[in-house]
């Protein structure tokens, strides 16, 4: 009975390590914030994955993005 205690609490405290880690590391890359093209198109062609559009971005030229990434909040405008 003593072992299965003591394989319960390491298995237990195995578990709550594990979660601590996947936990923690969820926010590792924080979202960049633009609010001009310019940022926008930086933020882009650089490493961020979440960028966060901060009022109204008129969009000059066509974007490629090559990348998983999410752009959210604000509005982004074509020229006309």
């Amino acid at each position: 009975m003593r072992k299965k205690i003591s394989i319960s609490k390491t298995i237990f405290m195995l578990l709550i390590f594990m979660m601590t880690i996947l936990i923690g590391n969820e926010n590792v890359f924080a979202a960049t914030t633009v609010t001009d093209f310019e940022g926008l198109k930086s933020a882009v062609e650089g490493t961020e994955t979440k960028i966060v559009v901060n009022g109204t971005i008129t969009v000059t030229e066509t974007l490629v993005i090559n990348k998983d990434v999410k752009i959210s909040g604000g509005v982004l405008q074509p020229l006309n």
